[in-house]
C-alpha cells in the first residue's frame, strides 16, 4: 500500500492510470478497516489489554510525529 501511495503522490491528476490507481487504493483500505474490524478488534477485546489507555497512548504518539513533520 505504502508504494501505491508514493506512486500516486508522484503522479498529477488527470495523468494516465491516476484514477486507476486511486480506486486500488480505496479498495484496499476498504479490505483492511474489515480485517480490522472483523479480526482484529474482537482479538483484542478478549484480551486484558486497557484499550483507552492504548488509545490516549497511540493519539499522544501521532500527535508527536505531526509536530514533527510540521517542524
Amino acid at each position: 500500500m505504502k508504494n501505491l501511495i508514493a506512486e500516486i503522490a508522484a503522479m498529477e491528476v488527470g495523468e494516465e492510470l491516476y484514477d486507476a490507481k486511486i480506486r486500488v487504493l480505496g479498495e484496499m483500505v476498504k479490505q483492511h478497516t474489515k480485517e480490522e474490524e472483523e479480526e482484529l478488534f474482537p482479538e483484542l477485546q478478549s484480551t486484558k489489554i486497557d484499550l483507552a489507555a492504548l488509545g490516549k497512548e497511540l493519539a499522544e504518539r501521532k500527535q508527536e510525529l505531526m509536530a514533527e513533520m510540521q517542524a
